[in-house]
């Protein structure tokens, strides 16, 4: 426990993280289902979602500041031994379920476009590993590529917009909530399994920031707000260049809109680009969750279990996870539009709020660590 207090994140690799969380698998699979659900209103939808989460955050960083440590010993104070380690073990699920949607999102980009006769479970796998490894090297090491992931993941944007603004065609995008404004607000529910992914990791990730805490507020709203805003171009772009059906069809809407994008005659393979551009976030999303969900279980368990072996416990079963999940194509699309909601709005807003109102009628216990700390 003291060892993880020492874990140090800077104000701008926050910034980054929150960013890339909401990034990764928003642009191809989120956009992708939205268009299904409500076909040229999915950026509404997404809006929709990014706005409830801004509104939520503000709640999250109040319980965090209370806190004053890590999140572990917050929630064992406020729910005693075992309530708050069943708790700690439910966070931890639901991000190794967020490691394997991240997972799922770089490895079927992969064997779908890239190298589609390669076995998919070898990149499950081998991804997995990978991972592993990042998580094992320690937080200050994801959250120093999320900086590079952010920079890649704004050539990427821009490099997109470049090459498809001559086929930009805002007619595609019209009439506005042609499905009508209740059926965009309920869609909003598939975005949220991406902005719910930055509310619970700003819980777990806040008492590691170097930055004083009255700025939490701030670096979220700025890390939910680029990511968001990044994702919103892709969702935009994707409507009015490829248009909603179109997009519909797609499981991996984004990799349709790269091959759409024209720079030059010699970059006509652009996904293979975006691909190299996107990794960077993807892997630093996967590391974040996986890290989370080792860390959470950690705490959780009434007994200690060396690290190293928790870490390769939940890579070995995300593993069948991923392969479940990813392998059929349909079965996946299901779960990211129906299942997957439900549990991230439970888990990711529904737990932190249940906190929040345990810390309002338990003030004392709440604000022990914040007086300690001070």
């Amino acid at each position: 426990m003291k060892q993880k207090a020492k874990v140090k994140i800077g104000a701008l690799q926050l910034i980054t993280i929150f960013a890339s969380l909401i990034f990764g698998k928003a642009i191809g699979f989120t956009n992708g289902g939205l268009a299904r659900t409500v076909g040229r209103d999915a950026w509404a939808s997404m809006t929709v979602a990014l706005l409830t989460g801004m509104l939520l955050l503000p709640a999250i960083v109040w319980l965090a500041r209370r806190g004053g440590g890590p999140l572990i010993a917050y929630i064992k104070r406020l729910l005693g031994r075992w309530l708050g380690g069943l708790v700690l073990l439910l966070f931890a699920v639901y991000f190794g379920f967020a490691f394997a949607t991240s997972a799922n999102t770089m490895t079927l980009h992969i064997s779908d476009y890239l190298m589609t006769e390669t076995p998919f479970a070898v990149f499950v796998v081998g991804y997995t590993l990978l991972v592993t490894y990042g998580v094992y090297l320690g937080l200050e090491v994801a959250a120093r590529l999320s900086v590079l992931g952010l920079i890649m993941t704004g050539l990427l944007t821009i490099s997109m917009m470049a090459g498809s603004f001559d086929k930009f065609n805002y007619t595609q995008m019209l009439p506005m909530f042609d499905h009508g404004v209740l059926p965009v607000l309920a869609a909003s529910s598939i975005a949220h399994t991406d902005v719910a992914m930055v509310a619970a990791a700003a819980l777990a990730l806040l008492p590691h920031s170097v930055g004083p805490p009255g700025r939490w507020n701030r670096l979220c709203w700025w890390g939910l707000g680029t990511g968001g805003i990044l994702v919103l171009v892709w969702s935009i772009f994707e409507t009015a260049v490829l248009g909603p059906d179109v997009v519909a069809q797609y499981l991996i809407a984004c990799m349709q809109m790269a091959r759409a994008a024209e720079l030059s005659i010699y970059l006509h393979r652009y996904e293979m680009i975006m691909v190299v551009l996107f990794a960077y976030g993807v892997v630093t999303q996967s590391v974040v969750t996986l890290y989370c969900a080792v860390t959470l279980t950690e705490g959780a368990l009434p007994w200690r279990v060396p690290r190293g072996w928790l870490i390769l416990g939940w890579a070995a079963l995300t593993v069948p996870l991923q392969f479940l999940l990813g392998n059929d194509r349909d079965r996946y699309g299901i779960f990211l539009e129906t299942v997957w909601p439900a549990a991230s709005i439970a888990l990711a807003y529904g737990l932190p709020l249940f906190l929040c109102l345990v810390a309002l009628l338990r003030p004392a216990a709440a604000a022990q660590g914040s007086t300690k700390s001070g």
